[in-house]
């Protein structure tokens, strides 16, 4: 069963990492290396204690595969009739305490869900990334929970940016997957995590938005006055402006309605002279990209009003401009520069 994994591995490396795997089972905890050591692996084999150390932290190996492989060994459980039926990667984070101030990479923590006398502790704090996939369970359909990878904070990183790099090594393996859906607390929807849904067309995310998140009503219809339309409606208040069901829902009130927020955001995309395309900046709504050679912007000088709204096959060469039209006004961009109309 182990051998996938170790594939790419030596073989002292590899039976290292498998006893060391062995011995977490046997043992149904991971207190540390030292306390399987003693209580366990020493038992059963002949390999120093520091054997078990540099595998874990100096070997040349690349860990990260293995939450790709265990990906691929639960997408296997699937059964054929639920193969339609969306998988979801619940992200969170953890926190160990440890007693001594010599760890490496220990820090003082703050745990808003310590119930001690005090919110702060000495330890390490963890992001991770759970997979659920769906079986057959007593004739209904069920979540089979499997662990797939854990990062340690090092303060290097955010955890938001641990969370968004475990989310795109695993990614691969869910090509064929029809939708995948990222489950999380308040603490990770924002943008850092939440961008990374425009990077694969499969997958979405579903989570708690902050309490002081800044929600406003859906857009008004124009007037047909002067001006530009509103972008938005009026601020709401999750207080006051949401009808909550007259009985509890499991544990909670539930009021449903739509909103506008800034928590994803979108990019203006434009295409560069040496054909790379990057980020621009923000726009509210993008419906589509009209591509037109340079030679038409020539003959229409500085009437950009004039230019062609019908789309136009994508040029490839160098002379090609790309012209966005939203709801709230048409953006020329040529080479680096931006021009409002």
């Amino acid at each position: 069963y182990f051998s996938i994994y170790f594939k790419t591995f030596s073989s002292p490396t590899a039976e290292t990492l498998f006893l060391l795997a062995l011995s977490i089972l046997a043992m149904e905890s991971a207190d540390s290396i030292r306390s399987l050591y003693r209580h366990f692996l020493s038992g059963i084999t002949q390999k120093l204690l520091t054997a078990f150390y540099y595998a874990c932290s100096y070997s040349k190996a690349d860990y990260s595969r293995f939450m790709n492989v265990t990906a691929s060994l639960a997408l296997k459980l699937i059964p054929d009739s639920l193969k339609s039926q969306p998988v979801f990667f619940c992200i969170d984070d953890t926190m160990i305490s440890k007693f001594g101030r010599k760890f490496e990479d220990v820090s003082k923590l703050f745990d808003h869900a310590a119930h001690n006398g005090s919110n702060y502790l000495n330890g390490h704090c963890f992001v991770s990334l759970m997979l659920c996939v769906p079986i057959w369970s007593n004739r209904r359909i069920a979540y089979l929970a499997v662990p797939l990878g854990y990062r340690m904070w090092q303060k290097k990183q955010s955890k938001l940016e641990l969370a968004a790099a475990m989310v795109r090594q695993v990614m691969p393996s869910f090509a064929s997957q029809k939708n995948v859906i990222i489950l999380c607390d308040s603490w990770y929807a924002k943008k850092n995590l939440a961008c990374i849904v425009d990077e694969y067309p499969n997958l979405d995310l579903i989570c708690n938005a902050r309490t002081d998140s800044v929600i406003y009503d859906l857009a008004p219809q124009p007037t047909g006055r002067r001006g530009r339309p509103a972008k938005h409606g009026e601020r709401l208040s999750i207080k006051e402006d949401f009808t909550l069901s007259a009985e509890k829902i499991g544990d909670y009130y539930m009021g449903v309605r739509r909103v506008l927020t800034n928590i994803f955001g979108q990019t203006i995309l434009l295409k560069r002279r040496n054909g790379e395309i990057t980020p621009f900046r923000n726009a509210d709504f993008i419906p589509a990209f009209y591509f037109i050679p340079k030679s038409i912007l020539d003959r229409c000088g500085s009437e950009l009003n004039s230019i062609p709204r019908n789309p136009c096959k994508l040029l490839h060469d160098w002379d090609a401009i790309a012209i966005v039209e939203s709801d709230l006004f048409l953006l020329a961009i040529i080479d680096a520069y931006a021009y409002m109309v």
